[in-house]
């Protein structure tokens, strides 16, 4: 199986990832696709992932400060992972919570927007997970998909832009692009 990954910036800035999936094996059928996550980068506890869950929702990160202790509640949507020791909130595209896709981590004047454009709006997972010991942050989209024996697949672009503003610019760029698709 052979992954041929291109990157290339726009003139506001994003970088946009995308991965041509080539199954050249006999016997293999690719069934999942991880695409290239957005990972290592710290935040704080002034910091909030905004996630597309219903018509948008903020998750502060003070929320998340700490391993959970047994009968705390999490925020909604949120769960523990014991062996990693991460937050994470999975959001399954399309459904009736995840209506866009696309999220948000938002520190101060500062926001990074991390989307999948897709024109097929295929099914994929968002993950976004937390160590609140590291501070380390992570959001990546998974998705099921086939690629038979000797087929290839492109995936669609995933598309990565800091900027500094409002979180809701990031929507703006996420709307922009689902208009231009209708």
């Amino acid at each position: 199986v052979t992954v041929t990954y291109s990157a290339s910036k726009d003139v506001k800035g994003a970088l946009e990832i995308s991965t041509l999936i080539d199954n050249n094996e006999k016997q293999w059928m690719v069934k999942i696709w991880r695409h290239p996550s957005l990972k290592g980068f710290k935040a704080g506890s002034e910091d909030a992932f905004i996630l597309p869950v219903g018509t948008g929702h903020i998750y502060p990160l003070k929320s998340l400060l700490k391993a959970p202790e047994k009968d705390v509640p999490l925020p909604q949507f949120w769960s523990w992972d014991k062996k990693r020791k991460v937050y994470q909130c999975i959001q399954k595209y399309p459904s009736k919570y995840s209506s866009m896709q696309w999220a948000i981590l938002r520190s101060k004047d500062r926001c990074v927007y991390y989307a999948s454009h897709d024109k097929d709006f295929s099914y994929k997972d968002l993950r976004v997970t937390y160590n609140p010991e590291t501070g380390v942050a992570e959001m990546n989209y998974v998705y099921k998909m086939t690629c038979m024996p000797g087929q290839s697949i492109q995936m669609p672009a995933t598309i990565v832009r800091s900027y500094e503003g409002e979180w809701y610019e990031g929507a703006d760029i996420y709307r922009d692009w689902f208009l231009a698709q209708r």
